[in-house]
């Protein structure tokens, strides 16, 4: 077998370094709570939940009914926890608006609503855990937030699995979404962090429409009936190291969207594996690219690179100018 330098990524690539770190370690602080409960087990039966941060149903009065505690600090949030909310076809399951305190919503099932089973509105420092979220009109919807974490939920069979517009700084990590007609749709937000998710079998698994700044990072993005990415009006996003794959009619597509950065994906066996008909999008970087299935150049130089570029189809006549290629023993 050849020799193959060793590929890696510098996560210093227009300094991402720092977000990364600041977002492992709010995780790590959500992954620190206690536990009390598993999805499926001693949940119980509840209404839709209205939190309103500004009016009479604030976290005071939630902390005075049965299904809410804690006192709405960093290591001691409002914690909903443990219920199984029927939005009864209407309702939101549970809604939070107007709140800058912190909050806890873990291993709650949420289902049955053409609203929302969780809507976040102007809301800051909530956190989304470990929750079963099915069978909503999107499961989750955030609106106006900021720096909100969504973490190892379980989000099927809505219309969309998580809905952000007009938000920042939030952040969506290690969740499983599947069988929704889209698994994440983002707009006119800045500075979101989508890591480590499985996007798969959905109609679509991300679509991005007028944002910037986006980090879409280490995620699976497989199976959709039509697109695995689609990008529209959106600059500056870093798209590195996802797997995109089996989309059955696009691995991504890009339109009117510039300086948007691809490298390390792994692009396997799409109906067209990308377009670009945007400008100014990059393809590489640091001497590294994509790994692209249909690639038909070969590396004689057995350094791990195809010797040619790889051709982007699309009106922005890219390439991905060291395509990562191992065209087996020399």
């Amino acid at each position: 077998m050849k020799s193959k330098k060793k590929l890696i990524l510098h996560l210093s690539v227009l300094g991402i370094s720092f977000t990364l770190l600041m977002v492992s370690i709010f995780y790590l602080n959500v992954g620190n709570l206690n536990n009390n409960g598993v999805n499926g087990d001693n949940k119980i039966s509840s209404n839709p939940i209205f939190i309103d941060g500004d009016g009479p149903n604030d976290w005071v009065w939630a902390v005075s009914q049965s299904w809410c505690n804690g006192s709405g600090t960093w290591g001691d949030p409002y914690t909903i926890e443990n219920l199984n909310i029927d939005g009864r076809g209407a309702e939101v399951c549970i809604r939070i608006r107007d709140s800058v305190d912190f909050f806890l919503i873990r291993n709650c099932n949420l289902f049955n609503s053409s609203r929302a089973g969780i809507a976040l509105t102007n809301v800051h420092l909530g956190r989304v855990f470990n929750n079963i979220i099915s069978d909503n009109s999107p499961g989750i919807l955030l609106e106006n937030c900021e720096g909100n974490t969504i973490l190892g939920n379980n989000i099927f069979d809505n219309d969309i699995g998580i809905n952000i517009s007009y938000c920042n700084y939030d952040n969506i990590t290690q969740n499983f979404i599947f069988n929704n007609m889209v698994g994440i749709n983002a707009s006119y937000s800045n500075s979101t962090v989508i890591h480590g998710n499985s996007i798969n079998n959905n109609g679509y698994a991300i679509w991005q429409f007028h944002n910037n700044d986006i980090i879409i990072y280490n995620n699976s993005l497989s199976y959709s009936t039509w697109i695995g990415i689609v990008i529209t009006r959106s600059h500056l996003s870093q798209i590195l190291e996802n797997i995109i794959s089996y989309n059955t009619e696009y691995g991504v597509i890009l339109s009117v969207s510039t300086q948007n950065l691809f490298t390390k994906n792994n692009f396997t066996e799409n109906g067209i594996n990308a377009i670009d008909d945007g400008s100014n999008n990059q393809w590489d970087h640091i001497n590294i690219g994509n790994y692209w299935s249909d690639y038909l150049g070969v590396d004689v130089d057995d350094d791990g690179i195809g010797d040619t570029p790889y051709n982007i189809t699309g009106s922005a006549g890219s390439q991905d100018n060291y395509p990562i290629w191992d065209d087996g023993p020399g």
